[in-house]
């Protein structure tokens, strides 16, 4: 799964490079903030898989959410990226 991800970040990024941009490569500061209160939470609620499988709900809906929003923006994306 992990391959898989990096996979289509190296496939993103060449696209982003394609259309003149320049891709992100840290975490954002939202996504740092994220991961700290994750952390957080696991310490306090402990790692149990209800909590766990929340959290990767929660991420899936962000992203998402960023899909949705990019789909739906007036720049330009060809068919293959969509």
């Amino acid at each position: 799964m992990a391959q898989q991800s990096r996979k289509y970040v190296n496939e993103l990024t060449q696209e982003v490079g394609k259309l003149g941009g320049d891709a992100a490569s840290d975490t954002t500061v939202s996504g740092k903030i994220y991961r700290v209160w994750m952390d957080l939470k696991a310490a306090i609620s402990g790692k149990d898989r209800e909590s766990i499988l929340g959290s990767c709900e929660y991420g899936e809906d962000v992203a998402q959410r960023a899909y949705d929003a990019a789909l739906e923006s007036d720049s330009y994306m060809s068919t293959e990226i969509r």
